[in-house]
């Protein structure tokens, strides 16, 4: 166990104990309540029947009391001593938990059996850490390097390969950033595997494989909250061409969320299950971040997929992306290999110097980039040469074929693109729009009921006469309610709600001759 785990398991003892003593001092203090009501109690039956006691005295009520709590007491203990014999050989530390539990409540009880038992858990624990610690050395010695080695290749390269996937897509739009990020992570995940790992060999292949996790899921999800941020940039600044291909990355990016959600959850609980079974909250922590890890990874390998084939569909791979992939995968097994080897050969004595070479390579190839590196975006890069070769084979095309084209395109534009404020009632809509409007602006004489206004609203009819920016220039009477006053203050409460909403371009030749509107 190392100094990381003992701290840690050092100050959950500590927590745990303050925890108990707070339960010890709840139970004295509801005890002292309780001798105090007894004692309240009895003085009020001495000052009732004044000096004369009836039925028992407080002696005897105290005494079957305490009897009573003694009682409870032993069978807390007896249960405790049974549950601490039954974990002695299964897990010592919980045992001589149950243990100190049992001494806490009843220390009275406590004879030679009892500290028999605590001897025999206390023994168990000792070796069974004995056996933990030479465990390792032992496999060293009686393994050959051979097998060292496959061990550490095996899981070194796992590692590495779920590094370079995930990377991947790094790697194919902002390059710089994801060579330093590569190499700070992946010595991150050398440092967390010699340090907390290197039993049988498993050790730096859990390390990477949990770097790797958080690794890749950032990597993934980077380029879609970039892209989400020009996507809203250029909204603001009116520009809709991008916009549906953009939608389709928020749309993953709500893919690989619920993917991990539900693996989370799903891990969690299996692991929880596993914790209540057991009687262990080691299980529970275990599985927190055991689900955590396992999910990233696993989402961002099905998002993977799910993306190459979307670029299949949608768009056509790009050739450079193999190129990308298979550099990448190459490049993640053999730093992968490499590393899990020379961490194989020189466990707890070299974290700190790999720490310190990748991240001061990653620093150094983020500051002074190689010539072959690609500096600017590809995702700018690749919108650039494809509007180029669209224009380029628009200009072979027959004039016909180009007017069709640009028929097409304008189309497509009108559909995907975003409501601009004269597109946002259409003709057969602006009739009902307007008459919503009219009828939260209109405020009903108090001086009427309810049904002279249902009778009265079935009449009227007005004619409106606006401007193009929804401004009423006239309001006609073309039928009236029957009553002269109803009519004048409906026309006055409509006058008030001005302007309505702006009538769209393709009504603007009939408002001259009014928009006739019933207010039922």
């Amino acid at each position: 166990m190392t100094k990381g785990r003992t701290m840690w398991l050092t100050i959950l003892k500590i927590l745990f104990g303050l925890f108990k003593g707070v339960l010890r001092w709840k139970k004295d203090k509801d005890f002292d309540e309780r001798l105090r009501a007894l004692e309240t109690q009895f003085e009020e039956r001495v000052d009732s029947t004044k000096g004369k006691k009836k039925g028992r005295s407080f002696t005897e009520t105290l005494e079957t009391t305490l009897s009573d709590i003694r009682k409870k007491k032993r069978q807390q203990y007896e249960a405790l001593c049974l549950e601490g014999i039954r974990w002695i050989e299964i897990y010592p530390s919980r045992a001589l938990d149950k243990f100190a539990q049992a001494k806490s409540i009843a220390p009275e009880e406590c004879d030679s059996t009892f500290r028999r038992l605590v001897s025999m858990a206390e023994e168990e624990k000792k070796r069974r850490e004995e056996k933990k610690n030479t465990k390792f050395a032992k496999s060293l010695q009686e393994s050959s390097f051979w097998l060292i080695v496959r061990r550490g290749a095996v899981w070194g390269g796992a590692g590495g390969l779920l590094l370079a996937l995930g990377y991947t897509f790094l790697l194919n739009n902002y390059p710089r950033l994801a060579v330093y990020v590569w190499l700070l992570l992946l010595g991150f995940g050398v440092c967390f595997g010699a340090v907390f790992g290197g039993r049988q060999g498993k050790g730096f292949g859990r390390g990477v494989m949990l770097s790797a996790g958080v690794g890749m899921l950032w990597a993934v999800m980077l380029p879609f909250v970039a892209q989400g941020v020009f996507v809203f940039h250029e909204l603001n600044a009116g520009k809709t061409y991008r916009l549906v291909r953009e939608v389709r990355h928020f749309s993953f990016l709500w893919a690989i969320c619920c993917v991990f959600a539900g693996m989370f959850l799903w891990c969690l609980l299996l692991y929880t299950v596993q914790a209540a079974s057991h009687g262990s909250w080691k299980g529970f922590v275990a599985g927190i971040w055991r689900g955590f890890f396992l999910s990233a990874m696993l989402s961002t390998l099905v998002l993977f997929f799910v993306h190459i084939v979307s670029d299949a569909v949608w768009e056509g791979l790009d050739p450079l992306f193999f190129t990308w992939l298979v550099a990448g995968i190459c490049v993640g097994l053999g730093v992968g290999i490499v590393s899990g080897l020379l961490t194989m050969l020189l466990i707890h004595t070299s974290s700190l110097l790999y720490m310190s070479l990748f991240c001061g390579l990653g620093v150094f190839l983020y500051v002074y980039p190689p010539t072959f590196m690609p500096v600017e975006n590809r995702v700018h890069r690749e919108s650039r040469r494809k509007v180029k070769r669209f224009l380029m084979e628009l200009q072979k095309k027959p004039m016909w074929k180009r007017r069709r084209r640009r028929r097409f395109l304008r189309r497509r534009y009108r559909r995907r693109s975003v409501p601009q404020p004269h597109r946002l009632y259409p003709p057969r809509s602006y009739r009902q729009v307007l008459h919503d409007r009219v009828r939260a602006v209109i405020h009903f004489p108090p001086t009427f009921k309810a049904k002279q206004i249902a009778m009265y609203k079935k009449k009227l009819r007005l004619d409106f006469f606006l401007d193009k920016k929804g401004i009423p220039k006239k309001l006609k009477i073309t039928r009236s309610s029957g009553n002269k006053e109803f009519d004048t203050l409906i026309i006055k409460s409509i006058l008030a709600g001005a302007p309505f909403p702006p009538p769209p371009a393709s009504m603007w030749p009939k408002l001259q001759h009014g928009i006739s509107l019933e207010l039922r």
